[in-house]
């Protein structure tokens, strides 16, 4: 329900993945630059998630990290899109959406009007299920749709994913 929490957890995983992004984050944070505490969640986003991914020296590139964000639409509570933490946590993702493609980020969420206009004024590929399915639905919709995604690029097997 904290994107403080979201991108603490996200700065850990990676950290434990890649010892250049280990490495960075320790250093950042001895040097005081940015408290795990601080309330300011585009300076965290930016300390610990940004500049590690951007200087990162040992991500191969058959093992990037894929972050998932499922149920987008709880954070902020019950304000909801009213929610100072939803639209700091929202200020984040367009950040995001500027790194190189190579780091991919999967969001889940209802259609909420902030998710929503986020998504309209970034560079993305999108996946609508828009109503209740069964699994093999579900399953087919994203096997297809990613199919069409890995057409457009060289690397991957027209098959993809198996």
């Amino acid at each position: 329900m904290t994107p403080n929490a979201l991108w603490l957890t996200v700065a850990y995983n990676l950290s434990l993945r890649y010892p250049s992004i280990r490495s960075m984050l320790v250093s950042t944070l001895k040097s005081g630059d940015i408290s795990p505490t601080t309330p300011n969640i585009n300076a965290l986003f930016y300390h610990l998630i940004h500049e590690p991914l951007i200087q990162s020296s040992d991500i191969p590139d058959g093992r990037l990290p894929i972050i998932v964000i499922d149920a987008l639409d709880e954070c902020g509570g019950l304000d909801g899109p009213r929610s100072k933490h939803r639209r700091g946590l929202v200020r984040t993702l367009r950040t995001w959406s500027q790194l190189p493609k190579k780091f991919k980020l999967i969001v889940t969420s209802r259609d909420e009007s902030d998710i929503k206009e986020l998504f309209s004024k970034t560079n993305h590929h999108r996946i609508d299920i828009l109503a209740e399915r069964s699994p093999e639905d579900i399953q087919k919709l994203f096997t297809e749709q990613l199919r069409e995604i890995a057409a457009g690029f060289e690397l991957l097997p027209l098959d993809w994913p198996v």
